[in-house]
């Protein structure tokens, strides 16, 4: 077993266990998906670990289900049902719109798994309530991987500085949009609607809807990190 300081968060690693901060146990892991961990939370410094003596992965991160939290995470899932299902161009296997923001001010505040919830609730709703076509499962699991990629990078957006924010709003856009959005989504359209094969879809997409959507939310999402500030603030200082 080997120790690291309390100070820089505790990480406790036996050959088929990995401890992180007394308070999460993954149990029972293969020694490779352990250490795979590993490289992914030392990658991963959040600017409230900086602030400190040099946590792993989001030392002071606490995700607490209150009645406020829940009150922000419905405003959000709300504000995304009326700019994805209203405010967006939807057609069969294309969708180009804001609904992003949302998504990204929870990852701001809330994290990883507030925003993966929001989008998530957000596509499953929107999907029963104003339908754009048959309902897809694979959407919503994608929806939550998006919404956790917003938190993962952008928890806390606001400490960072401008170069930072670029950089890290423009990683997290390229993940999502090339990643989930074009080579898994792609998958469950040409699931749904067999006009074109994977293939098909898959530059019919890329011309058309992330060509577009990249850009616009590496350049619209730096936008809101002053709202984002306040918001996060407000939420800090009632709780």
């Amino acid at each position: 077993m080997r120790k690291v300081s309390a100070e820089r968060g505790v990480v406790c690693r036996t050959k088929r266990h990995l401890f992180i901060d007394k308070s999460l146990a993954v149990k029972s892991l293969h020694p490779a998906a352990a250490y795979s961990l590993r490289v992914i939370f030392i990658f991963y410094t959040p600017p409230v670990c900086s602030k400190n003596t040099g946590g792993l992965f989001m030392s002071k991160y606490k995700f607490k289900l209150d009645a406020r939290t829940m009150a922000l995470m419905s405003l959000l899932i709300a504000c995304e049902i009326v700019l994805s299902r209203f405010c967006s161009v939807n057609t069969h296997g294309v969708k180009l719109g804001f609904s992003f923001i949302p998504a990204a001010l929870c990852g701001i505040i809330l994290g990883p798994v507030p925003a993966g919830i929001v989008c998530a609730l957000s596509d499953f709703l929107g999907a029963m309530l104003f339908p754009f076509g048959p309902y897809h499962p694979g959407f919503t699991l994608t929806a939550f991987a998006m919404g956790f990629t917003y938190g993962f990078f952008l928890y806390e957006l606001h400490e960072y500085s401008g170069k930072q924010i670029f950089l890290r709003v423009f990683a997290v856009s390229l993940i999502n949009s090339l990643v989930f959005g074009l080579l898994v989504n792609t998958l469950w359209v040409s699931q749904l609607y067999g006009s074109k094969t994977y293939f098909g879809w898959f530059m019919f997409r890329l011309t058309t809807e992330y060509a577009i959507q990249i850009p616009l939310r590496t350049l619209v999402i730096p936008l809101f990190v002053p709202l984002a500030r306040r918001l996060f603030a407000m939420y800090r200082k009632a709780n």
